[in-house]
């Protein structure tokens, strides 16, 4: 039923062109995770393969098959990895990574036959700011960055809320659509599991020490996964220690002054000296959660609450 219902969907998007893109970039996604919930992987790759040999051949667009097979891989894999017992931001990251790696790739192969290539645009919209070039490069990646993980967030959320309306979700999922739907209860303990934290930071140091021995990638398309990956990471990296940081300086304190006083400087800090603040952010951040256990304790409390 959602295999007919998608063919159906994609053949009046893509043969009217309403909505052409929005289709493509995020409702053919979330159809693919709703299938993968209700069918599982072996099933929704069958269903793909299928639904993307009758639009092809009935719409004739090679270009607009390629697209949708991208959008179908980021449905893919949100709906997989909704389904393991996970954290919430783990299950961000871990997407938000493998869907840049295949934007990116299909991007390179095919960006001919779609008939654009989003990184070029980004160079060209960043290109006439009256600003410095080193400036115009961190933009340049964090545009870049930007795509796979608003997608792979849109996508994710969508997909709990309307799985849940579906009876779609197995336990876990429910859990994580209880954390969602509660976002402001829950958010102050979101945070990356430790595994994740140190594969991250594991990867952070490398690039770092790469640079400091003046080894550059010169494949662009590589270079730019690599530093597009870094952007990500270092989000929700960088996010989670200034949340360890700001809680414990408020628990020193009891004061949330001081604690909105230190986010400012550190967030000023951040915007003028990125590089400095954000390994002082992460090396404080990681003495703190170190000594006082507080990604353990976050996480001990969101399960409780998700139990109860």
């Amino acid at each position: 039923m959602i295999s007919a219902l998608f063919v159906v969907l994609s053949l009046i998007a893509l043969s009217t062109g309403i909505a052409y893109s929005f289709y493509l970039d995020l409702i053919v996604p979330i159809i693919i995770s709703l299938m993968y919930l209700k069918c599982d992987f072996k099933y929704t790759i069958l269903s793909c393969i299928t639904s993307l040999i009758i639009i092809v051949f009935v719409i004739g667009d090679v270009g607009s098959g390629i697209w949708m097979s991208q959008s179908m891989i980021v449905g893919l894999i949100c709906g997989a990895i909704i389904q393991r017992k996970t954290l919430i931001v783990d299950d961000l990251l871990y997407s938000a990574i493998a869907s840049c790696f295949v934007m990116l790739l299909i991007n390179l192969y095919f960006s001919k036959l779609l008939g654009f290539d989003f990184i070029k645009d980004i160079q060209v919209m960043i290109e006439p700011w009256n600003i410095n070039e080193t400036l115009k490069n961190v933009l340049y990646y964090i545009c870049i960055a930007a795509l796979p993980l608003g997608t792979t967030i849109l996508v994710y959320f969508a997909t709990l809320l309307i799985g849940k309306k579906l009876k779609l979700l197995s336990e876990d999922g429910k859990k994580k659509f209880k954390a969602s739907i509660n976002f402001i209860k829950c958010s102050g303990y979101f945070c990356c599991s430790e595994k994740a934290t140190i594969i991250s930071i594991i990867y952070l140091v490398s690039l770092k020490i790469l640079s400091l021995f003046n080894y550059s990638v010169k494949h662009i398309y590589l270079k730019t996964l690599l530093v597009s990956i870094q952007c990500i990471v270092l989000y929700f990296v960088i996010k989670d220690f200034y949340s360890f940081i700001c809680k414990f300086i408020y628990i020193k304190t009891k004061s949330n002054i001081i604690v909105r006083l230190s986010s400012l400087v550190i967030l000023f800090l951040l915007i003028y000296k990125f590089q400095i603040t954000a390994i002082v952010i992460i090396v404080v951040g990681f003495i703190i959660d170190h000594i006082f256990k507080m990604r353990k304790s976050h996480i001990n409390v969101m399960e409780q609450y998700l139990s109860s």
